[in-house]
């Protein structure tokens, strides 16, 4: 919006593009034509590019709507285009379009996980009062999978209040937010074993879950992969701590007796 008006637009591209960027002008009287109003945009782009514009960046395109991700195929005609998504919350729109293109035209980039060392090394590099570098480094990866935002979310917490005694470290709203909104994507039977696992933690298992569920083992395969593709499950195991916390803490106590019951029965027998 800050470098549009300094492009020259044709007067029906700019009336165009000020049904949503007022400081364009007057919008043109009438319904909104999509078609119109799609090329508008690539042609204020190309505009920019020829006047010096070298590409585009997009972040959070998970959050982005449908109009937004339809456009992305004619933006990059146009210009390089650089998106970034969380792979496990990729819209299905943008899905589609990554699975039609071939290499040369789109190039993945997969950011992996802080390490333990990662981890340590932010840890010194802040250099916060009262935080232990060596000794936090660890659980801290462990319970954050090394998720840059969930490592200064979960330290946040842990500076705001440095006198918990519980040993656990802590799961913030924003990233619980974050988190359960991961986790309402999935289907119910999905949903349904995450649940489980969260409840039973490090006795987790698949014999655990089929009994718990009452279910025959083969019967949870595809929600078990749904759960692995994506990334809340690895193995027997969540990828991170705060997911289980997460999902254990949507569970109303009187249905997580139940199923503590289960849980209890399967380890007795």
């Amino acid at each position: 919006a800050d470098t549009l008006p300094s492009a020259p637009l044709d007067g029906d591209v700019r009336a165009e593009l000020a049904r949503v960027l007022p400081e364009l002008g007057a919008p043109p009287l009438g319904t909104l034509n999509e078609a119109r109003f799609r090329q508008a945009v690539v042609q204020a782009l190309g505009a920019r590019r020829a006047a010096g514009l070298a590409g585009l960046a997009l972040d959070d395109l998970h959050f982005a709507d449908a109009a937004s991700l339809e456009l992305l195929p004619l933006l990059a005609v146009e210009l390089p285009l650089a998106l970034a998504v969380r792979g496990a919350e990729t819209p299905a729109a943008l899905a589609g379009w990554q699975s039609a293109e071939d290499g040369a035209t789109l190039v993945e980039v997969a950011l992996p996980p802080l390490s333990e060392a990662d981890v340590r090394q932010l840890l010194d590099s802040l250099s916060l009062d009262g935080v232990d570098s060596d000794r936090l480094a660890v659980p801290l990866a462990r319970h954050t999978a090394g998720n840059p935002y969930f490592v200064l979310e979960t330290l946040g917490a842990l500076v705001a209040q440095p006198g918990d005694s519980s040993g656990r470290l802590p799961t913030t709203p924003t990233v619980g937010a974050l988190i359960e909104r991961r986790l309402a994507q999935l289907s119910p039977p999905a949903l349904r074993l995450a649940r489980v696992a969260a409840l039973a933690r490090a006795d987790f298992n698949a014999a655990l879950a089929a009994h718990v569920i009452q279910a025959h083992p083969l019967d949870l395969t595809e929600a078990w992969a749904e759960l692995e593709r994506a990334h809340v499950l690895r193995g027997d195991g969540f990828v991170h701590d705060l997911i289980g916390d997460v999902a254990a803490r949507a569970v109303p106590a009187p249905i997580a007796g139940l199923l503590h019951r289960g849980i209890a029965e399967y380890l007795e027998a």
